[in-house]
């Protein structure tokens, strides 16, 4: 039968379905490791050529590579949904929330879209997901707690802006803290999650505490600081200010 002259048929190269070969999710993975999902992710990573998403230079890259990186995900992620493959479109989606989070911390510097990542979190509920490997999510947060501490250290006098920061890491750290398994697996966690510039860059609010509100003062910098200096007191020890704090 012929078909109308507006049908074409066209017979693609498999290797135009944008299809994830299986040697890339072909590897033993060790249980036991801090985020054995991650290894995946690292290997989809790899095989697309995209940078490591663990620095901040790697995402730098990205940003850089935006538009050309995400049309590829795109395209991976929805042929793997057509051949109905799940393990691309898991790594894809955790690839994207490396970038949401990345944006996220750029938007606390300012007042008119600071507030937009506390609503954020909010929705989201991070702490009702887990990692496939049972870590919770707020370590994804946690991870640009650098950039955070910064975002601090720079609108110290900006009441918004420092509210805004402190309700993030009040929303993120504790959880993090209180992660008996995260901190087995991983032995370097404290400087993973900068807790030292953290609790540094609070400190030096206490310098201007007056702009705060008693709200901010009372439920996120005074229970925020001392979850910090009492789980990772080796770490902030030698801080100006913390034993005074610690002993009062």
């Amino acid at each position: 039968m012929d078909l109308p002259p507006f049908i074409r048929i066209v017979d693609f190269p498999v290797e135009d379905f944008r299809i994830v070969p299986d040697s890339v999710f072909s590897v033993t993975i060790d249980r036991e490791a801090p985020d054995p999902f991650e290894v995946l992710v690292q290997r989809l990573c790899n095989y697309l050529g995209i940078p490591d998403l663990n620095t901040r230079s790697g995402l730098k890259k990205v940003h850089a590579r935006f538009d050309e990186i995400n049309h590829s995900l795109n395209a991976h992620f929805n042929t793997a949904l057509a051949i109905d493959d799940p393990r691309p479109p898991l790594s894809i989606c955790f690839i994207w929330s490396r970038w949401l989070f990345s944006h996220l911390v750029k938007l606390l510097g300012d007042e008119n879209t600071g507030n937009l990542v506390v609503i954020f979190l909010d929705w989201f509920k991070p702490d009702d997901v887990m990692h496939a490997s049972g870590i919770p999510l707020e370590f994804e947060i946690a991870r640009y707690n650098s950039q955070i501490a910064s975002v601090l250290r720079k609108h110290r006098r900006n009441g918004k802006i420092v509210g805004y920061a402190l309700r993030v890491l009040a929303h993120t750290m504790p959880v993090v803290l209180a992660a008996d398994d995260l901190w087995a697996a991983r032995p370097n966690l404290a400087n993973e999650i900068a807790v030292t510039e953290v609790v540094s860059a609070i400190l030096n609010i206490f310098k201007h505490p007056t702009h705060l509100s008693n709200d901010i003062l009372q439920l996120s910098l005074v229970p925020l600081l001392r979850s910090c200096v009492s789980t990772c007191r080796e770490q902030c020890k030698e801080l100006p200010g913390v034993i005074p704090f610690f002993t009062s």
